[in-house]
């Protein structure tokens, strides 16, 4: 039977080694073994219990995630799913595997069961990720047309939506092992929209409030850009996130400047009616994460070189 639940990343592992090699659940004795998994030859099958006796083994829990994007919250998983009382604890692992790093205090609370249920919903169907992030596109223009025309609330609502859907869409092509051609422009995208937004509502407080808004919005865009292109950078520099580098990282990456974050501060403004005075404390916010998040990265990346280019001393 075929009642595993396999991490991808184990396979990957077993692949580097040398055959034969046999995955190791616990604490490397034989009695431990995942018999079932393995990178074996026909040389080393033909040998039988010889050939397993002198295997490399593979800890599970030695095992690294290939995207450090996503949470590295557990260990690499192995598990038996047996019947149909295992499943609901099969797509948990899943889905909770395929999430990546909260990226600020909303999207670690309260989005991620929201996405859990859609992507579980959605894998029994034969919707693709192309297909959700089309309809985050569709839904996030709308959020800007009606931004815009002023009716916050509604356009909120979109917004909102859209920044869900667009989370559906990496965990859904993550889950269902489907490489989304479209999804890969996601970044690119996201910032096209939430660019959008920002100016849209910007537009709307200088017809009717002030004039300086358009300024403020433009400004809020550019530093809003310049920030996810610095971290974009980072990400590609050292092979994983900003918030994975340290404690501080992770604590300000929760707190820092992100599109909820601001739609919040947008949403706390338009309760007190003070639109133009919050969308120039979301701008504020935003300059002060680029600074932030500048220095962080020319910390890490001159501690990089520093250690890349320092001899290490040989022990006696």
């Amino acid at each position: 039977d075929a009642n595993l639940l396999l991490d991808p990343d184990v396979l990957d592992a077993l692949k580097q080694r040398t055959p034969p090699c046999f995955l190791v659940s616990a604490n490397g004795s034989p009695n431990h073994l995942v018999w079932r998994v393995g990178w074996l030859t026909q040389e080393a099958i033909a040998a039988g219990q010889a050939a397993v006796q002198h295997a490399d083994q593979l800890m599970l829990t030695s095992v690294e995630r290939s995207d450090r994007a996503l949470s590295s919250e557990g260990a690499p998983y192995c598990v038996k799913i047996t019947g149909k009382d295992d499943l609901p604890r099969g797509w948990k692992l899943l889905i909770d595997r395929a999430s990546k790093r909260p990226a600020d205090v909303m999207e670690k609370y309260t989005v991620p069961p929201i996405e859990n249920w859609i992507v579980r919903k959605l894998c029994e169907t034969a919707v693709t990720p192309n297909v959700v992030t089309l309809l985050a596109l569709a839904v996030a223009l709308s959020a800007a047309s009606l931004f815009y025309e002023g009716w916050f609330l509604l356009a909120l609502a979109c917004a909102w939506v859209a920044t869900v859907l667009d989370g559906v869409d990496g965990k859904l092509a993550r889950v269902k092992l489907m490489t989304s051609s479209i999804g890969r422009l996601g970044q690119v995208t996201g910032l096209f929209h939430e660019s959008a937004w920002y100016l849209a509502w910007a537009a709307y407080l200088a017809r009717i409030y002030d004039p300086v808004a358009w300024e403020v919005g433009t400004a809020l865009a550019i530093c809003n850009g310049c920030d996810q292109a610095l971290t974009a950078a980072f990400m590609q520099f050292r092979g994983k996130p900003l918030s994975a580098m340290s404690r501080f990282d992770h604590w300000f990456n929760v707190i820092g400047g992100q599109r909820r974050i601001y739609l919040a501060m947008l949403l706390g403004g338009f309760l007190t009616s003070m639109p133009f005075q919050a969308l120039q404390v979301v701008l504020w916010w935003a300059v002060v994460t680029v600074f932030i998040h500048l220095g962080r990265v020319s910390y890490h990346v001159i501690r990089n070189v520093i250690e890349r280019f320092t001899p290490k001393r040989r022990l006696s």
